[in-house]
């Protein structure tokens, strides 16, 4: 996956820039990939504007595989549409930053390709408990049950071998990066994608009914129109509302954060397919729908990005173009590793990376992704009173080498549970 970011960036190196904005635990690199044209704009009176930013990130809980997959599409979908002068897209990559993290939690992602492929938490170092005559030791934080607001009050566990584990503290996790990132930079929308249940989640979820003031008149509308975008494209349909209503309530997640103590605007978290059924597949999405989720979720994103910009650029927004499919693709596909290259002296990881894909299968020496076409504030927590500080962020030069896990083991086999049983 990181390579197939380099491979972008040295295409379009005035288009693309990369940035580490932290390090996990392992050791891996959080990478974020900022997508603006301003600086190549012809209108030279542009240039230095820095327009309102989006931020999306994918990859929070390791098994949810078809949100990195659905993010890494967005990445290429924004700069084949400029790249093809789609008029919409072009628009929107000149007066938008868009910074956008495939994967927030690669440490997890990882070890879910080799060997746990239902893993949910990060790779927090582990915490060992003697319980009777046997010794316990449990390793990972629930990512989402770790941002400041309303920490460990509900819908989370303090013991550290639970699924939603909270962690020791708030921001106890090196991914805590993404707050640092947020807090010098202008985003005005936020988004995250997890799967599944098709869901479309407005704050706050800690608690049913609590709502911020802006839910009924800009919220709420503003997703039911994303999701009416989104279902025009192939009959998908999404529920709308708080995750507190819809699922179940939880404190600590991030774009409860998002809005409730960064104040931005537009905080959304995006539950992909597929729905939450009995005979659902739940994690294991097929292969042959990402493609299909990514283009979906794309329509749903540019009404976000197009109100976003009503608000906040001096400009109107444009009609984005409807129905295409992302990669300029209308059948199936495949990418391969090392096709559609140009002769660069970009460093590549050391081993080959991870593939994208949904399936139960273990990953592959390549990056693939096949498609095939289907139709188908009240009591709000007391404001962070410590000044932000700017965060490390380093943008990677053409010769960074990412870090990646070389361990070559096979996924472990794990059934699926019932989908009422699960977190997401």
């Amino acid at each position: 996956m990181e390579e197939h970011l380099f491979r972008l960036r040295e295409m379009n190196p005035r288009l693309i820039s990369l940035y580490e904005i932290g390090r996990t635990h392992e050791n891996r690199s959080i990478v974020t990939a900022k997508i603006s044209a301003r600086q190549i704009m012809p209108d030279e009176s542009w240039r230095p504007f820095r327009g309102p930013a989006i931020w999306i990130d994918a990859g929070v809980h390791a098994r949810e595989w078809i949100a990195p997959a659905t993010a890494m599409i967005l990445i290429a979908a924004l700069v084949n549409g400029y790249n093809s002068e789609d008029v919409g897209v072009r628009h929107l990559v000149e007066h938008v930053d868009w910074y956008i993290t495939p994967v927030l939690n690669p440490d997890g992602y990882e070890y879910s390709h080799t060997k746990n492929r239902m893993w949910r938490k990060n790779r927090r170092p582990a915490f060992c408990k003697q319980q009777y005559f046997n010794r316990i030791c449990c390793s990972g934080v629930d990512l989402n049950r770790n941002f400041d607001w309303f920490w460990s009050i509900t819908g989370s566990s303090a013991d550290p071998c639970h699924e939603t584990y909270h962690g020791p503290s708030a921001f106890s996790e090196p991914e805590k990066s993404v707050r640092d990132f947020l807090q010098v930079h202008p985003v005005k929308a936020f988004i995250s994608l997890h799967s599944y249940s098709q869901l479309w989640l407005l704050p706050y979820g800690h608690k049913k009914r609590n709502y911020p003031e802006d839910f009924h008149t800009v919220q709420r509308p503003l997703a039911l129109r994303a999701v009416k975008a989104l279902e025009r494209l192939y009959g998908t349909e999404y529920q709308v509302g708080s995750g507190a209503d819809l699922l179940y309530e939880a404190s600590g997640s991030s774009h409860d954060y998002a809005k409730g103590v960064l104040n931005i605007p537009f905080s959304f978290l995006v539950e992909l397919r597929p729905q939450n059924t009995l005979h659902s597949t739940g994690f294991l999405l097929p292969e042959a729908e990402i493609m299909d989720t990514a283009d979906e979720t794309w329509e749903a994103i540019k009404i976000v990005a197009d109100k976003m910009l009503e608000r906040y650029a001096p400009l109107p927004p444009i009609e984005t173009s409807r129905g295409k499919n992302l990669m300029g693709i209308t059948s199936s596909t495949e990418i391969e590793g090392n096709e559609h290259c140009s002769t660069s002296t970009i460093t590549p990881p050391p081993t080959t990376p991870t593939s994208i894909k949904t399936s139960s299968n273990t990953s592959t020496s390549k990056t693939t992704i096949k498609t095939t076409r289907r139709k188908n504030n009240k009591n709000s927590p007391s404001k962070p009173t410590k000044k932000p500080t700017t965060p490390t962020t380093t943008e990677l030069p053409t010769n960074q080498t990412l870090m990646v896990n070389t361990t070559t083991e096979t996924t472990t086999t794990t059934t699926l549970m019932t989908a009422k049983q699960e977190y997401v």
